[in-house]
């Protein structure tokens, strides 16, 4: 079949693709020219040329047989080559134009051009910007302008006038100034802050812009926290320059703690004594002398062992019953809570309920020490109010990072928490 035997709407649409592969020849050629390979800068204006000249000798011959015109002897040649012949040349030329594309394509992805050199720097997500000494600029990417439009207002076209304004001159109302000099930096209106720099890299000025919003905010956290180390010590010289005041004050308190426990042993002696007449009078005798001496600053403190056994004693002389249940604290400071909360609930049990047994439970856990006492006297009628010596124990054991605690139901019960050494209790 030839092309004078096809129908108009054939030969129109072989025409059409022709022209195509015209415009793909013309679209090939500047990319072949930049390849150093001679010959596909042959064959593709060669192709070009082919596809014009076959598109126009086709339209010509085309409108002579739709007008019906009189046709030369070289048309009818044309005319009776087969449409085989036609798609053939058409094809092959499509092949070799899709193959040139390809390989520019493929060349594209794994080789630097200047367009992927573009295109990566457009994808950082710090501002860059290369310019010539003038200022004028030869790269900039898409963030280094949205920078400049938020900061200054306008976009970067000079380089060097840009970096002034950056330095030492005006931003926009809702940008916020932080440095300004070598290094500016600005709080955009979203928060974010942003450092500039200028380096001069082989004759060539780079304006760089980071974003150091986390540095900022490191910074505002380190500065709190030199307050706090300010603030602490500050505190600490207040201390040292005090600390003999609370040395002294820590002393009167334990002296006034234990005049108060060993007044209390021996009233409760010389209560019973004077209620019953059947206790040692000479040890009661003893026992005031004891704490005369000791009013008088001529007595020694006693050891915490002494002094839970004189409880002991003092307990029986006052017809009282005490009950241990547990293994007492082996540690020195732990001793003599035991023994200064002992010897407050003895007086409090005796002088406010009457008690004539006092139960005394020790129990531990891997940090902590429990001791409680209860007793069998009557219950307060109104809230307890803690005075001197329960202030005083319940101050004690705070300061040694304990818990006092009182409860009434279904007893009186005063239960002490107390840790033990190298151990990390939350109450």
């Amino acid at each position: 079949m030839s092309f004078y035997e096809l129908n108009p709407e054939p030969r129109a649409l072989l025409i059409t693709t022709f022209f195509i592969l015209i415009c793909t020849s013309m679209y090939c050629i500047p990319i072949v020219y930049r390849r150093n390979k001679l010959l596909p800068k042959i064959l593709v204006p060669c192709c070009s040329m082919l596809c014009l000249a076959v598109t126009a000798l086709l339209a010509a011959i085309f409108r002579t047989i739709d007008e019906g015109l009189i046709m030369s002897p070289y048309s009818k040649w044309i005319i009776e080559i087969p449409v085989v012949f036609l798609l053939l040349l058409m094809l092959a030329i499509a092949m070799y134009l899709v193959f040139i594309i390809i390989r520019e394509y493929d060349y594209c992805r794994h080789s630097i051009t200047s367009s992927s050199i573009k295109e990566s720097i457009d994808h950082l997500t710090t501002g860059l910007c290369f310019a010539r000494p003038d200022g004028v600029v030869v790269l900039m990417n898409h963030r280094m302008d949205e920078l400049c439009h938020q900061i200054i207002g306008t976009a970067l076209q000079n380089a060097n006038l840009c970096w002034e304004i950056l330095s030492h001159g005006e931003n926009l109302q809702n940008v916020e100034r932080l440095s300004e000099g070598d290094q500016p930096s600005f709080c955009l209106s979203d928060g974010t802050v942003w450092t500039f720099k200028k380096e001069i890299l082989d004759g060539v000025f780079q304006l760089s812009a980071a974003d150091t919003t986390q540095e900022y905010k490191l910074v505002d956290q380190l500065k709190e926290k030199n307050k706090e180390l300010r603030a602490m010590n500050l505190r600490i010289r207040q201390y040292g320059e005090k600390v003999d005041d609370y040395t002294r004050e820590k002393e009167r308190l334990e002296t006034k703690v234990n005049i108060h426990n060993q007044l209390g042993q021996v009233l409760l002696v010389s209560r019973h004594y004077l209620k019953n007449h059947n206790s040692n009078t000479k040890e009661i005798l003893d026992m005031w002398k004891r704490n005369i001496e000791m009013l008088s600053m001529q007595a020694e403190s006693a050891s915490a062992t002494d002094q839970f056994q004189t409880i002991l004693e003092v307990a029986r002389s006052a017809g009282i019953t005490v009950e241990i249940e547990g293994e007492a604290p082996k540690e020195k400071e732990l001793k003599q809570l035991f023994t200064t909360a002992s010897i407050e609930a003895l007086t409090n049990a005796v002088r406010h309920a009457d008690a004539k047994h006092i139960h005394i439970k020790l129990s531990q856990t891997e940090h902590t020490f429990i001791i409680s006492f209860s007793n069998d006297g009557k219950l307060p009628a109104e809230k307890i109010t803690e005075g001197g010596g329960l202030s005083s124990l319940r101050k004690k054991v705070e300061q040694h990072f304990g818990e006092m605690e009182i409860t009434t139901i279904p007893q009186f019960t005063l239960t002490l928490r107390l840790r033990k050494e190298g151990g990390s209790v939350t109450w």
